[in-house]
């Protein structure tokens, strides 16, 4: 092998590529048979390199915002490029088809309302004819939207809400409401309508003892001169709480002021004594005494009864 396949950048890129035929003669070098395949195929290598090396650079002039001299001012002849905030600037319109920008739109319309006050009369209008009056507003209320069923600890106690009044008006003047089907129940909790369809309706919530949900909510439909409404009624279960544990006994309060001295009562009648002591003997040195004077003879003292039976009793001697 003496030699290399030429590399022209000036060859383009070869349309079709030729097979060797069987009876082509084996003959190589420049513009041989064996090599023009090979000649073909470098030319194409070729060909991609340099697309290859215009392509880098057509990347890297797409990054290049301000390429070709871009400027977000309003230059004739310059693309548009958008500033940092993501403005551009253009000039005046002038045909309907072009971009208006803030400063014209401004103008244009400063000057149509200008056209516009300067066309009404100097003295103003006179008055509009006058419009159609408005109809009547409608208001519906219930005579409760809230209400607490007494409850033991888990369950309501057999109670209702008495009637509940509905109220439509049109206006100040009440008309006839009509209740459609009440929603919400639950397990022990049901409803009933009174006076349907007058300025009477009413309906009542009634709970047995097997209400145990803590809360809810009825929904009333309600219709008033063909027009519908809906209000709601919110209740509860007011659960009695278990009773606690007795508290410690407090302290023992300061004694209260002594009472005023109560009246005399009356005297007593004579009373059946027994056998009365009738005498006493002291003993120790002094007198002997009987009878009502009590005199100190020792220190002890002999009673006597009427029966002839005798009590001594001792004192110690620090008494006299």
């Amino acid at each position: 092998m003496t030699g290399f396949l030429v590399d022209d950048p000036n060859a383009g890129w070869p349309s079709e590529i030729p097979e060797i035929s069987v009876d082509d003669p084996v003959l190589g070098g420049p513009g041989g048979p064996v090599n023009v395949p090979h000649q073909l195929l470098n030319h194409r290598i070729n060909f991609l390199k340099s697309r290859l090396a215009e392509t880098s650079g057509i990347d890297a002039h797409a990054k290049d915002g301000a390429a070709h001299g871009a400027t977000s001012e309003a230059l004739p002849g310059r693309l548009a490029l958008r500033d940092a905030s993501g403005r551009i600037q253009v000039s005046d319109p002038e045909a309907d088809e072009d971009i208006a920008n803030r400063r014209y739109v401004v103008a244009h319309v400063e000057e149509s309302i200008g056209e516009a006050l300067a066309s009404l009369p100097a003295g103003g209008g006179g008055n509009g004819t006058d419009g159609t009056p408005g109809s009547d507003g409608y208001t519906v209320l219930l005579g409760s939207n809230a209400h607490v069923f007494p409850a033991g600890p888990a369950n309501a106690t057999a109670t209702n809400t008495g009637a509940i009044s509905v109220m439509a008006f049109k206006g100040g003047a009440q008309v006839p409401a009509t209740i459609g089907t009440i929603t919400g129940q639950v397990t022990g909790l049901t409803t009933s309508i009174s006076n349907n369809g007058t300025v009477n309706a009413s309906f009542q919530a009634n709970a047995t003892t097997s209400l145990s949900t803590r809360s809810g909510v009825l929904t009333i439909p309600i219709t008033a001169d063909g027009k519908a409404f809906t209000a709601k009624l919110s209740w509860a279960l007011a659960l009695q709480g278990a009773a606690g544990s007795q508290g410690a006994q407090g302290p023992q309060g300061p004694q209260g002021p002594q009472g005023p001295e109560g009246p005399q009562g009356p005297e007593g009648s004579a009373a059946d004594i027994g056998d009365p002591f009738v005498g006493a003997e002291f003993y120790g040195g002094h007198p002997t005494v009987t009878g009502d004077d009590i005199g100190a003879q020792g220190n002890y003292i002999c009673f006597t009864r009427a029966s002839g039976a005798f009590h001594t009793v001792y004192l110690p001697l620090s008494v006299w």
